[in-house]
């Protein structure tokens, strides 16, 4: 009965929802004073390796509309896409989501990305279902003394840090 393919995707979505509710409720965050000044600097070590036209993707205004517009559903996403990144900047991304997360909570990270392809190869929605739709975009400035934010986003997984 589980080769059945309406019963795996229904097993499927199934996990999704737990595995995306386990990686919610269980991702350990950083609760160092020093959290806030390891995000700021690795926020911008990210930046400072991107070329002008990245970086202007990346870095937007404290009060651009798309702070407060985050959504987990594929669609267009603010900032600098996975798929547009070299390896060196893929390292920022991760160095940035490591001033945030434990190693337990950049492991269930790595697993939603890795798990979008798995749905895209089911489902036949590859262009859809895209592991490289993962966005980081900074709002305002990381080294200044007025607020900033960033965020990580993707299907399934919307990390908004302020």
């Amino acid at each position: 009965m589980t080769n059945h393919p309406c019963t795996r995707r229904r097993l499927l979505k199934g996990a999704m929802a737990l595995g995306l509710s386990a990686t919610l409720s269980r991702m350990a965050w950083a609760a160092a004073p020093q959290a806030a000044a390891d995000m700021a600097r690795a926020a911008r070590a990210w930046l400072d390796g991107l070329p002008p036209p990245q970086r202007a993707a990346a870095q937007l205004a404290w009060d651009d509309p798309w702070r407060e517009n985050w959504h987990f559903t594929p669609r267009r996403r603010p900032g600098v896409a996975l798929r547009d990144m070299r390896q060196s900047q893929w390292s920022g991304v991760w160095g940035l989501l490591g001033s945030l997360l434990s190693g337990d909570g950049l492991e269930r990270v790595r697993g939603v990305i890795k798990l979008e392809a798995v749905l895209g190869e089911l489902t036949g929605q590859q262009s859809y279902r895209d592991p490289d739709n993962y966005a980081l975009v900074v709002f305002g400035d990381p080294a200044g003394a007025a607020p900033w934010a960033w965020r990580f986003e993707g299907h399934h997984l919307s990390l908004s840090v302020v």
